[in-house]
């Protein structure tokens, strides 16, 4: 289990962005930190943020790739031997959902 989302990412003027929930009190900080990135020279600021981005939406895309695996789902039950374009994907998303929920296999 992971700590709920949504997610975002401050920067501090170290260099630091951290990772989690904005704090409830709606100050310029997240609450648990649940990643911490720090600029370093073989990255630069702007792969940086996009790092911290990317991660702060992992929240959001677990749960837009469940969405899609139960409709993908529901297709193929109703239409099992139709031609159905998400079938092929259907594993690889099952796969990655597995991957960000610990289940690495």
């Amino acid at each position: 289990m992971h700590t709920q989302g949504p997610w975002t990412a401050f920067s501090s003027t170290s260099g630091v962005y951290y990772v989690g929930p904005k704090a409830e009190s709606g100050e310029n900080f997240v609450s648990p930190v649940v990643a911490i990135t720090k600029i370093n020279a073989a990255v630069t600021d702007a792969q940086h943020r996009g790092n911290a981005d990317l991660i702060a939406a992992a929240p959001d895309m677990l749960f837009e790739l469940k969405v899609i695996l139960k409709r993908f789902e529901i297709e193929l039950e109703e239409s099992p031997k139709s031609f159905f374009p998400g079938r092929a994907h259907t594993n690889d998303i099952r796969r990655v959902i597995a991957k960000a929920e610990g289940f690495n296999g």
